[in-house]
């Protein structure tokens, strides 16, 4: 078989190294007796070929593109995850329909000690950080033009950036798992180097936007995601977590030109980043609050409610974050496109979400902030302008957002009480293509407070 072989699910040495590191990490979750010297195992093959990457590329570009670069996605994509995820993928590549008898019975994940994950860390910095990886797509491309028709990568035009998420992003699923003390040296450097992976990530979609594709685009925004995430994890002391939490409040309205809907999974990932930093460090709370309201009354999201609704199939109430933006764990893609209705839904739902947690973490203090807060988007509600579109659309938001945060918080508070009376005020007003939205949102709150009661 050539080492180019390209069959319906890929290169075939990445599924090969993909389906045997699944069922290596499967024996290592069920028989925890072994799971230390699987794990161990799996790191040292992966570290062989990121050597042989890194070693190799100038040498034998031919077999790095289409035989090591592969084996790496292969093997990274094998270990990452949760547990289920990887239980499932089990049982699809084993032809096995339904879950298994008895309910699955006790899930154990497979684990890394302190050491695995040190080791892990210092190869993806290495990869990442190394000349060869800047490099692999233009050597991937050369490869390709050369080869003629049925040797090509599946992911050529993006390689560099495939290769570069997916060890981020099992760097990421590995440590935010971790619950082991490790050194505070691990923690303070991962800040920094997710730190320049933010840099490098938001520049490179600004200064490539016009010439980028949409599945490089997608890639450096995984990576982006995973490095948020990380960020966020790493933050342990005060000074830290207020640094991280000013980066994430200045990057969540950035203008990505036509990346907006792209990006709108990150847009996500970083609200959930700023809630988790307020909720641990609670005099950020009323600065987490402000930053919600920002990007509440900003054009960027009204501009995407408005793309939303003209595209037609967008759900008038979210229950669950859309599971479209799954993909965000995945970085095999050869071609992409997210709705515009699923877009504004994540960002939606999530501002939903995080404003809930922020406001409940808030009331431990008192009610006075979270008062404030709701009296804030109350107020902006009922002087809304009829007449004015762009106004209507962010009204309309803050309607989604109040709902949501009253629906869950239930009777706590006196919040549902508040809302409903903000919208009742609100239906006083001339009619208005806001009525709708209103009327949806209080059917909504009943029924979730009459299940909490």
């Amino acid at each position: 078989m050539s080492r180019s072989a390209v069959g319906e699910e890929g290169v075939i040495v990445e599924q090969f190294c993909y389906k045997l590191g699944l069922i290596l990490s499967q024996i290592a979750a069920t028989n925890p007796s072994h799971s230390s010297k699987i794990v161990k195992a799996l790191l040292d093959v992966l570290q062989w070929f990121c050597d042989q990457f890194i070693k190799s590329l100038s040498t034998t570009p031919e077999e790095v593109c289409y035989e090591t670069v592969p084996a790496i996605l292969g093997l990274a994509r094998a270990m990452k995850g949760t547990a289920e995820c990887r239980a499932k993928a089990f049982r699809e590549i084993c032809g096995l329909e339904g879950e298994p008898e008895g309910g699955g019975g006790e899930e154990i994940s497979f684990t890394f000690d302190t050491g695995d994950i040190i080791k892990l860390k210092n190869m993806v910095l290495r990869v990442t950080g190394s000349q060869q990886l800047k490099h692999l797509t233009s050597t991937a491309e050369g490869l390709h033009e050369g080869a003629g028709q049925g040797a090509g990568l599946p992911y050529r035009s993006s390689l560099s950036q495939v290769l570069h998420c997916s060890l981020v992003t099992l760097l990421r699923d590995i440590v935010t798992s971790c619950t082991l003390p490790l050194d505070p040296g691990f923690y303070h450097q991962l800040v920094k180097v997710c730190e320049l992976e933010m840099e490098g990530g938001v520049r490179e979609l600004g200064s490539s936007a016009s010439a980028s594709s949409n599945e490089r685009a997608f890639h450096v925004i995984c990576i982006l995601s995973a490095a948020t995430d990380m960020l966020v994890w790493a933050s342990r002391n005060d000074t830290e977590i207020d640094s991280t939490f000013h980066r994430l409040s200045s990057l969540l309205t950035v203008h990505t030109s036509r990346f907006n809907v792209l990006v709108s999974p990150l847009r996500a990932t970083i609200l959930e980043g700023i809630s988790s930093l307020a909720v641990r460090s609670q005099t950020l709370i009323p600065a987490a609050l402000n930053t919600y309201k920002d990007l509440l009354y900003s054009s960027l999201l009204a501009r995407m409610y408005s793309d939303a609704v003209a595209s037609g199939n967008m759900e008038s109430v979210l229950t669950a974050r859309p599971t479209s933006f799954q993909m965000l764990t995945s970085y095999r893609l050869t071609s992409v496109h997210v709705s515009r209705a699923d877009a504004f839904a994540c960002v939606q739902w999530t501002l939903g979400q995080v404003v809930y947690s922020t406001l409940q973490a808030a009331c431990e203090g008192g009610r006075e902030v979270m008062d404030g807060f709701l009296a804030s988007l109350g107020n902006k509600l009922y002087t809304t302008d009829a007449n004015d579109n762009f106004a209507l659309r962010t009204a309309e938001c803050i309607v989604m957002v109040l709902g949501h945060v009253a629906s869950h918080m239930g009777s706590k508070f006196n919040v549902v009480a508040t809302v409903t009376g903000m919208f009742g005020q609100r239906l006083f007003h001339p009619t208005s293509s806001l009525d709708g939205k209103l009327v949806g949102e209080l059917a909504r709150i009943a029924a979730h407070t009459a299940v909490l009661l």
